[in-house]
């Protein structure tokens, strides 16, 4: 269910992202503070160096690919900074 400012930024073209050259639209200033996060390379895995959609998708990631605990938990003798 949409709450009515998504529903109708959604139906207006969204949320332009303001990094330039980018052109990407979302729905929601918290979606668009998630999608920033990827621009600032926050969203890239610190063990294979793949980047991730946001910072929810790095944590599953660290988890089930690595084996980390995303909450600070090691792997490798290496520990691993929280999101």
């Amino acid at each position: 269910m949409y709450w009515l400012g998504e529903w109708l930024t959604a139906s207006c073209g969204g949320i332009l992202c303001p990094e330039p050259g980018c052109g990407a639209r979302v729905r929601s200033q918290q979606r668009l503070s998630d999608h920033r996060a990827w621009h600032r390379g926050e969203t890239v895995c610190s063990v294979c160096r793949v980047r991730l959609s946001s910072k929810t998708k790095l944590r599953s990631h660290l988890q089930r690919q690595h084996g980390s605990d995303p909450s600070g938990g090691e792997l490798w003798g290496q520990r691993f900074i929280n999101l």
